[in-house]
Parts: structure tokens; C-alpha cells; sequence
């Protein structure tokens, strides 16, 4: 989790919901066991209404009982990523770690995940990088391992703004395995203050 604040706090998203405080609402996409949306809760000051979702019933129930131990109360729904069942523009924060690159077509759920993602808001993503121990896991799992100029393509390819990226150091074995990738939605909605082209790409500088 320390590895997921650190680009946290890199890409700005603290000082973004810290303008919108317990209003704000955050979507956590393939959930997992909840650790993004700890490491999240640990930058903030004001807690946001956090909601998740995975696939799998199982992670769904591991989510809760993490998150609980950190007073934290989700709302969680058995849910895929590439169809959604919520309404258009209804985060503020929309993440996803290590999903995206397990999908067929990555794509699909980055469109989706701006769908719901309100003007202003921010979308994070990490996702496995091109690296020895990154093609062992593209190898192991059948995963896209993905370069930091594909990445901002993707996110690009969605008409967002403000991309910025940073390596994910996981620890000494796998080294930078990973990348996070963050940009913005276009749109000023009131609660949000514009996240400029300089704080989006302080990361790269770290």
C-alpha cells in the first residue's frame, strides 16, 4: 500500500478531494482485497463515500473485512468493469489497480470507467509495466505488460487531460513492475478545483 500512496500522492487526487471532503464519491474497479482504496483513505483528511466492485464474490468479502479493520464501510457490488451498472458521471475519483491489463480489450474499461467519472474528476489506473519481471507476469497470467507511452495513449484515446504516470516501486523482488497512470476529464464542475498540467506531471519528476 505505501507503493500506491507514494503515486497517490503524486498524482494530486488528496488535494482534489480534499476541496470536496465527505461529499466526495470514489470507485474503486476491481476492488480486490481494497488496498488502493486504503492506501487512498491514508492521504486523506476528509474520508469520501467509497464504493467497489469485482467480479468475484469472494474478493468482494475480503474487500469488506479489510476495510472494515480500517473503519472503513464500502459499498460493494458484484459487478464487471466493462458494464457497469451505474449512471453516467456519478464519481469523483474512479481507480482500478492491476485489472486493466487482465482484459482482453483495455479499453473497454477505461471508456467505462470515464463514463462514470464526473467533469473535473480523476481517473488512476496502475497497471503491470514492460520490464523481466513484468513479462514474467504476462507470461504466467496472460497479461498485457504495458509501456508508459502505451499507457498515456490509452488514456489519451479517451479524451482525457492532464496525463501523468510515475513507476510503482512493489518492493525488492519485483522492482518497478508496475506504472500509474492518472489523468482528468475535461469539465469544471464546482466541487473540483482544476488539477493543472504541472501537478499531473510532477510524478514523472520524483
Amino acid at each position: 500500500m505505501a507503493a500506491y500512496r507514494r503515486s497517490l500522492v503524486a498524482c494530486g487526487v488528496g488535494a482534489a478531494l480534499g476541496q470536496i471532503g465527505s461529499r466526495a464519491e470514489v470507485l474503486d474497479c476491481g476492488i480486490g482485497s481494497g488496498a488502493l482504496a486504503i492506501a487512498l483513505d491514508g492521504i486523506l483528511v476528509s474520508r469520501p463515500n467509497f464504493h467497489g466492485i469485482d467480479l468475484s464474490s469472494e474478493m468482494l468479502a475480503r474487500a469488506a473485512v479489510e476495510m472494515r479493520q480500517v473503519g472503513l464501510v464500502p459499498e460493494l457490488l458484484q459487478a464487471d468493469i466493462v458494464s457497469m451498472p451505474f449512471a453516467d458521471a456519478s464519481f469523483d475519483v474512479v481507480m482500478a489497480a492491476h485489472v486493466i491489463e487482465h482484459l482482453p480489450e483495455p479499453q473497454l474499461a477505461l471508456r467505462e470507467m470515464v463514463r462514470v467519472l464526473r467533469p473535473g474528476g480523476m481517473l488512476f489506473v496502475c497497471m503491470v509495466r514492460r520490464s523481466g519481471f513484468g513479462a514474467f507476469i504476462q507470461m504466467r497470467w496472460r497479461t498485457w505488460a504495458v509501456s508508459e507511452r502505451q499507457g498515456i495513449a490509452w488514456l489519451g484515446a479517451c479524451q482525457l487531460e492532464n496525463i501523468g504516470s510515475q513507476p510503482v516501486n512493489l518492493g525488492s523482488f519485483a522492482g518497478q513492475a508496475s506504472i500509474a497512470f492518472w489523468a482528468r476529464r475535461p469539465g469544471r464542475p464546482k466541487h473540483i478545483p482544476d488539477i493543472d498540467a504541472a501537478t499531473a506531471n510532477r510524478g514523472n519528476d520524483l
